[in-house]
């Protein structure tokens, strides 16, 4: 029915084991990546991910590139509200309890694409135990049935603002503006609608983003202008 979600929660219930592995259809794993996660889980881990190797659209060539993922801090559940999501969807393993736990993943319609995000962040109110596993276990392709795009990415940031709407407009407020700002000024760019795209990149712009955030951000106002001067505006 277009919601992921369903099909996952009926696997998720239908399983028999201790541990839930996430792959996205058009991913993969590399032959050890169970294997390397089982020993953190089986060390006392709750939530285990790691970094994918990208994978091009034509001729599946792996590019020297990652989708990189980052060490969590405790607290997990600011981390993720403050930084955003950290997780690679197809690099999840996880207790089956957890997901019991928080009633499994999110069917709601307007969380699809990012109903992954909800899902940690409601993992990370009842667990610390995430660990990020220093390893490239596997691959992410870049085109296929990805059901992300611009339009949808600005309507699902909206609806988890709304969703978690005291922690992002509480303390940490401050930095939380500023992965979301970035996440909406990109989307509103790709859509070609330069005059908000320019307004939530000047708000990246004057927080302090990582280097390539900042690179990234800063080369989007500048194609931003140079068209605006070309367009006579």
């Amino acid at each position: 029915h277009g919601v992921i979600a369903l099909s996952r929660n009926v696997g998720i219930r239908e399983a028999r084991g201790e541990y839930i592995a996430f792959l996205d259809s058009d991913d993969w794993w590399k032959s050890n990546k169970l294997e390397k996660s089982l020993a953190y889980l089986e060390n006392g881990k709750d939530v285990v991910y790691h970094d994918l190797l990208v994978v091009a659209k034509r001729n599946q060539r792996v590019l020297w590139r990652k989708a990189r993922t980052r060490t969590l801090k405790i607290p997990i559940f600011k981390d993720l509200i403050t930084n955003g999501n950290a997780l690679n969807n197809s690099s999840v393993v996880l207790r089956k309890k957890i997901l019991e736990d928080i009633g499994g993943l999110s069917e709601d319609r307007s969380l699809v694409s990012i109903e992954d995000y909800d899902a940690w962040l409601r993992a990370a109110r009842i667990t610390e135990r995430f660990q990020r596993i220093p390893q490239t276990l596997g691959y992410y392709w870049t085109a296929g049935g990805n059901v992300s795009n611009p339009k949808r990415t600005i309507e699902t940031l909206d609806v988890i603002e709304e969703r978690y709407s005291s922690e992002f407009r509480g303390p940490a407020a401050g930095h939380g503006i500023s992965w979301l700002a970035y996440a909406r000024g990109r989307a509103h760019y790709q859509l070609g609608l330069y005059g908000d795209a320019q307004k939530y990149l000047k708000i990246v712009s004057r927080r302090e983003p990582s280097a390539l955030v900042s690179i990234k951000t800063y080369w989007m106002l500048f194609i931003i202008k140079i068209y605006k001067i070309r367009q006579g505006l």
